[in-house]
């Protein structure tokens, strides 16, 4: 047996079928045909000695290190688990051999090949090293040692894991369950090469924003009921704010809308609206660059439009005003007519009155400019999106020209890690 290893979970199952005597067992986690052939090994003769120690977060079942139902089987049988938070190395000792290894999380790759090594054989007197390094079955107090030497306390899994941690782990994948490590896997893959993209210049389109006017407004002949149907729909710009600042300093909605449209269609591609739209993340760095430019310029406009479009409300608020003072001097709604003394309003105070009416639904400048923003969302994709059989088909015709490290199709055609396309759990 040579010193460099490939320690797959297939060749843990196979070393502790072959135990005898004593059987030590330290990993990030247990996958339930390595806890059945421990069960197994202490189960068939006397004498024999085993020592299991796992880190209890439950996150390490969602990283493909191992199963609770391994862990949960353990228990029901009344094997002690000893506890060691963050554990992420290896340590098998079989009767007389001893490996140190790098297990393997699923949700990362698959289990290492025959040449694949991520593990060392260990000299006996190293395993003996380990072993009084690494938690007894017994506690320090109860250790038969020499006269004159005192117990040593482990340095890995000291306290044993409680049967309320193990069921809050239970609860806890329940509540999240992994993965499907086939599935996690491309789906890692296919992350780092294309990431969902959601733009939207807000804000900025200054021609449509209209305000409702109040009725009273329009009061005429038809009563009540006739008021009430009726609504007013008023741009508070006669046009668009084009631009501001002069020279070269001079900055328009137009060019910055433009600029977002060609920030589209140079990094974005449509798959359609079922899915969105995508960008390789190979250009994520410059995407993110030309964000920046165009904040840069939509954060200077605002800084000089507020002004500007304070002038616009005015002289909006004026057209208004013009065009509706001679309606409503003539024909003043009730809450104008028993709020004064006389028996009609004068020209003065009905446009008093309306102006008023005018200012309270008009927006404000200051708050205008600040609903002004480019917004930008990025979503990895899923492997819920990765099943989905019409979504690989999008993205090639989306991208024709890339060079796509697996067809979806074979990785979803596979079934989930924990049945048979694990390599060990067979």
């Amino acid at each position: 047996m040579g010193t460099f290893q490939a320690i797959s979970e297939a060749t843990v199952c196979q070393l502790l079928h072959g135990a005898h005597r004593n059987v030590l067992y330290a990993s990030p986690g247990v996958f339930l045909r390595a806890a059945e052939e421990m069960v197994r090994f202490i189960g068939s003769g006397e004498n024999r000695s085993l020592c299991v120690v796992l880190d209890p977060d439950p996150e390490i079942c969602r990283l493909g290190y191992g199963q609770i139902e391994g862990i949960e089987l353990l228990h029901a049988r009344g094997i002690p688990v000893r506890k060691a938070p963050g554990l992420r190395i290896g340590i098998l000792i079989i009767d007389e051999k001893a490996f140190v290894y790098s297990p393997t999380p699923l949700v990362v790759e698959n289990p290492p090949g025959s040449s694949a090594y991520n593990g060392l054989l260990v000299l006996p007197e190293q395993a003996r090293s380990i072993l009084e390094c690494v938690a007894s079955e017994g506690s320090p107090e109860d250790q038969v040692l020499p006269s004159g030497e005192t117990p040593m306390k482990p340095e890995l899994g000291a306290e044993l894991m409680s049967r309320e941690e193990i069921e809050a782990s239970r609860k806890d994948i329940d509540e999240r369950p992994p993965l499907k490590f086939n599935l996690a896997r491309p789906t890692r893959v296919y992350q780092s090469y294309i990431q969902f993209v959601e733009v939207n210049l807000l804000g900025c389109h200054v021609q449509r924003h209209t305000i409702s006017l109040p009725s009273q407004l329009f009061n005429m002949p038809g009563g009540k009921e006739m008021q009430e149907r009726l609504t007013a729909q008023f741009r508070v710009i006669e046009k668009d704010l084009l631009a501001v600042g002069k020279g070269k300093d001079r900055i328009s909605l137009e060019e910055i809308k433009n600029d977002v449209n060609q920030l589209r269609k140079r990094y974005l591609r449509s798959l359609g609206e079922k899915y969105g739209v995508v960008m390789l993340r190979k250009n994520k760095s410059k995407f993110e660059a030309t964000v920046k430019e165009i904040d840069l310029k939509l954060m200077n406009f605002k800084l000089d439009c507020t002004e500007t479009l304070e002038k616009e409300f005015q002289k909006s608020k004026k057209h208004l005003v013009s065009a509706l003072l001679p309606g409503l001097t003539e024909h003043p709604p009730e809450d104008l007519v028993f709020g004064i003394a006389t028996r009609k309003p004068s020209k003065e105070i009905a446009k008093k009155y309306l102006e008023d009416c005018i200012d309270y639904v008009f927006p404000r400048a200051e708050d205008f400019v600040e609903e002004m923003r480019l917004n930008v969302v990025f979503r990895d994709v899923t492997y819920e999106t990765l099943t989905d059989p019409n979504f690989g088909e999008s993205i090639r015709e989306a991208f024709p020209y890339v060079e796509w490290p697996k067809p979806l199709e074979e990785h979803t055609a596979i079934p989930e890690a924990g049945e048979s396309d694990s390599g060990f759990l067979q």
